[in-house]
């Protein structure tokens, strides 16, 4: 118990929240793994105004058994809002279930970690983890901001009266 790597880890609260990067879950790329379709189109939208923020083209290349291809197209902007064309290769994986199925991951491009979510933070070009991102969920940044709180309340005293 209470191990080296045990505990909650420090979240600093300037860090970027998922909820403000654009990302892709293995789920929705369920046409593409089960060969329903060879092209697959995402698109983000802003959720107070509809526009749409983000577009990207998928298509994916089956390798072997034990190792796919999914090639990304996008677009990007940069700080000055010059638009850029990036083309990416994402390596998929799986995990073999009892049921003789495959549970799907994606291989992070920085890290080569196994993940079910890739994220592209603003500004940036390419995708990746939470870890290789630094990006914290909005509930874990939250927590430690409660816990300081927490921490400095005091329980009210009962005053006891005099008799």
């Amino acid at each position: 118990m209470g191990g080296f790597t045990s505990g909650p880890t420090r979240v600093a609260k300037d860090r970027l929240v998922l909820a403000e990067c654009l990302t892709v879950a293995i789920p929705s790329l369920r046409g593409l793994l089960k060969g329903h379709v060879q092209r697959l189109e995402l698109t983000w939208r802003d959720p107070q105004s509809g526009d749409v923020i983000g577009t990207m083209a998928l298509t994916l290349e089956l390798a072997t058994a034990e190792h796919h291809t999914l090639h990304a197209s996008y677009t990007v902007a940069d700080a000055e809002g010059v638009r850029h064309d990036v083309k990416q290769t994402i390596r998929l994986t799986p995990t073999r279930l009892p049921s003789q199925g495959a549970r799907w991951w994606f291989v992070c491009p920085e890290c080569s970690c196994r993940v079910g979510i890739l994220a592209l933070a603003p500004g940036t070009h390419s995708w990746g983890c939470r870890r290789c991102l630094e990006i914290t969920s909005a509930s874990r940044r939250d927590r430690r901001s409660l816990k300081a709180d927490r921490e400095s309340w005091k329980p009210p005293v009962p005053t006891i009266p005099d008799t």
